[in-house]
């Protein structure tokens, strides 16, 4: 009959345990470096494609605090906030301009900027968790 011997084991159920656990605080600066590359992504890309006549809808962009579900999946939101001086809100100026009209061709910068800088927000995050492993001592 053969002998399974493991050494260490507990050590690493330990290491996977407090490696699970990642804080509010700790997520929501992992996706809070994700929202700072796409939101930046926005403003560059809504200003190539021409959305900023006053620039007041691009510089609206900011996103939420972290929010968690029901099933306790957390998240954060890129949105637009306020509104321009002839009272539109600038989430609405924003739809806008990424979907089109009658009487207006469509500036899809939203998503676009998200294709384009997608996989560049994610490394943002990698990189936040990256230092978050390191002062956990991993």
């Amino acid at each position: 009959m053969a002998d399974l011997k493991t050494e260490g084991l507990n050590e690493l159920i330990a290491s996977l345990d407090r490696l699970s656990g990642l804080s509010d605080g700790e997520a929501e600066k992992m996706l809070a470096a994700e929202a700072e590359v796409l939101m930046e992504g926005q403003k560059q890309t809504g200003r190539s494609m021409g959305v900023h006549r006053t620039g007041v809808t691009l510089d609206s962009i900011s996103h939420t605090g972290l929010k968690t579900d029901r099933e306790g999946k957390r998240a954060m939101y890129v949105t637009f906030n306020g509104v321009n001086a002839q009272g539109n809100r600038n989430a609405e100026v924003a739809f806008i301009n990424e979907f089109g009209r009658k009487n207006m061709k469509a500036r899809p910068f939203i998503r676009t900027a998200n294709q384009k800088y997608g996989e560049a927000a994610v490394k943002k995050a990698e990189e936040e968790y990256d230092k978050i492993l390191k002062e956990k001592g991993f």
